[in-house]
């Protein structure tokens, strides 16, 4: 019996502040074995901080585009390419 395992990404995007950045980090973290997440700071009140950290609890990806750019399309490409190797 053979099963193959299959792929899991998440996309996350954030353009303020998180409520719970603790429990975010967190959650990346406890399913960094079944999803790589990629997270995207969409203008200047994204919190970077955050934006980071859960893109190496996750085993992703940080991206930072500003609200006035064309450039997200972009940046999500980009993330679809490193899907299949971790960032961080």
């Amino acid at each position: 019996l053979s099963i193959r395992r299959q792929r899991q990404m998440c996309i996350r995007e954030a353009d303020g502040e998180v409520d719970s950045p603790r429990q975010v980090i967190e959650l990346a973290s406890k399913n960094a074995d079944k999803v790589k997440i990629h997270s995207f700071g969409i203008g200047t009140e994204s919190s970077r901080n955050v934006i980071v950290e859960v893109a190496k609890a996750g085993r992703g990806s940080a991206s930072f585009v500003d609200e006035n750019s064309d450039d997200l399309k972009g940046l999500v490409i980009t993330a679809l390419k490193k899907a299949s190797e971790p960032s961080y």
